[in-house]
């Protein structure tokens, strides 16, 4: 069942909650936008609209038995802002 951006579903009477999918593809996407968008604007900007961006995921994520889910999406974003630099 999807709610809220979770796939919650049972296992061996455990409850296993996943982001989907969607969920998943949204932030590196999102973290290209601010990086275009500040490109050319101070580095602090930058900084603190990345961090308010990666800490509200985390936030909202951090329920969820995701940690292989939580590592692509670091790894895509510290390859984004290497790219750039």
């Amino acid at each position: 069942m999807d709610f809220l951006g979770q796939t919650t579903r049972k296992y061996n009477g455990k409850l296993l909650i996943r982001p989907t999918r969607e969920a998943v593809r949204s932030p590196p996407g999102k973290l290209r936008e601010i990086l275009r968008t500040f490109q050319a604007g101070p580095g602090e900007v930058l900084g603190q609209k990345l961090n308010a961006t990666v800490r509200g995921w985390a936030n909202y994520l951090r329920h969820a038995a995701s940690a292989a889910t939580s590592g692509s999406v670091d790894a895509c974003g510290y390859s984004t802002g290497s790219a750039d630099g």
